[in-house]
């Protein structure tokens, strides 16, 4: 709309203004694209996050306890923040 205002102005003061203010809205454009491109990102990697959840919460008990190695099944473990005793 306002490269449509220009072509009809002929005062150079009035066309400068105007060029002005259409970058600055070209420029807003830019930044509030960039912000939702970056927000866009974060919800994938949200939605990656809940998917893994999901997935570990349904095989819970083989992911943790699944292995022949006790060692292993202590370190799984270990990452819920229980410890797990391999003394046994």
């Amino acid at each position: 709309m306002l490269s449509k205002t220009i072509k009809k102005l002929s005062s150079q003061t009035v066309i400068t203004k105007f060029e002005r203010e259409l970058e600055e809205v070209e420029l807003e454009l830019a930044n509030a694209r960039d912000s939702r491109n970056k927000n866009e990102h974060k919800e994938t990697d949200v939605q990656t996050l809940i998917n893994y959840a999901k997935y570990f919460m349904e095989h819970l008990e083989e992911l943790l306890l699944g292995s022949p190695n006790p060692h292993q099944n202590a370190a799984m473990f270990g990452l819920c923040g229980y410890p797990l005793n391999t003394t046994n």
